[in-house]
């Protein structure tokens, strides 16, 4: 019976699901260890570099939920960009595509374990939001990496990412785009990646999970291995493992 009343609910209010692109710099057959001395695209992915002012793939160890990264992409420097729009890099950035509204999802540090940083998120005119680069970090949950998300509510653009400053070096980049939630429907995932009790959702290996609301914003992010609905009203709320294809509806 609840199954039926959750298909009814999502059909009627044509809400909005995501359908991801993860780039993961430690998936070392599409990022093998290198050095960038001129722009080159992977897997979609467009990495600005001159041989002035390189981007480097290199061997380094940290851990984000259900994420252990082994190679880091270093911005060796901020992008350069021009007095006159600062929001248009010329190297030293990342550029991708994004159909409409979704989440964006940064992991990264700075270069200075002394000193915090910024990554800059532009549509090339303006700026949009920003992701912390701290020199060091740690949380309750063991993680020395943050793993930081962004709502995107604009509509198809091309972005830019790079730093403002100096160097930041950038483990994960997942960017989720808008799709019909219909498709969601028709084709669910049927995935034991986590649970839902009634009060908690149980996250039993420490996965690195996103709650999205009905209307498909995120709005809880974390790799506890309970995490509290309590704040939640009720409704019906997706969660998604960040960086795969696992789904799980729940509604409180």
């Amino acid at each position: 019976m609840k199954k039926i009343l959750l298909g009814a609910i999502l059909l009627a209010s044509a809400t909005t699901m995501f359908a991801q692109k993860t780039w993961n710099f430690s998936v070392t057959e599409k990022f093998p260890a290198q050095t960038f001395s001129s722009t080159t695209t992977i897997d979609g992915l467009k990495i600005m570099a001159t041989a002035e002012a390189t981007v480097v793939i290199d061997a380094n160890a940290k851990k984000h939920g259900s994420y252990s990264f082994t190679q880091r992409l270093k911005l060796g420097g901020s992008g350069g960009f021009t007095a006159e729009n600062r929001y248009m890099p010329t190297t030293r950035a990342l550029v991708f595509q994004v159909s409409g509204p979704g989440t964006i999802t940064v992991c990264c540090l700075s270069s200075s374990s002394s000193t915090d940083r910024r990554l800059l998120l532009t549509n090339g005119t303006d700026s949009i939001s920003s992701f912390s680069a701290p020199g060091t970090y740690s949380d309750a949950e063991g993680n020395n990496i943050p793993l930081e998300t962004f709502n995107y509510t604009g509509g198809a653009a091309t972005l830019y990412l790079y730093s403002v400053s100096s160097g930041v070096n950038i483990y994960l980049l997942d960017v989720s785009s808008a799709v019909d939630i219909v498709d969601f429907i028709k084709n669910p995932t049927h995935n034991t990646f986590a649970s839902f009790n009634g009060s908690e959702i149980v996250n039993a290996n420490g996965l690195s999970l996103q709650v999205f609301n009905a209307s498909g914003k995120r709005i809880i992010a974390s790799s506890a291995t309970t995490i509290s609905t309590a704040q939640l009203p009720k409704g019906v709320y997706i969660v998604r493992e960040i960086g795969t294809s696992n789904t799980l509806k729940f509604v409180k």
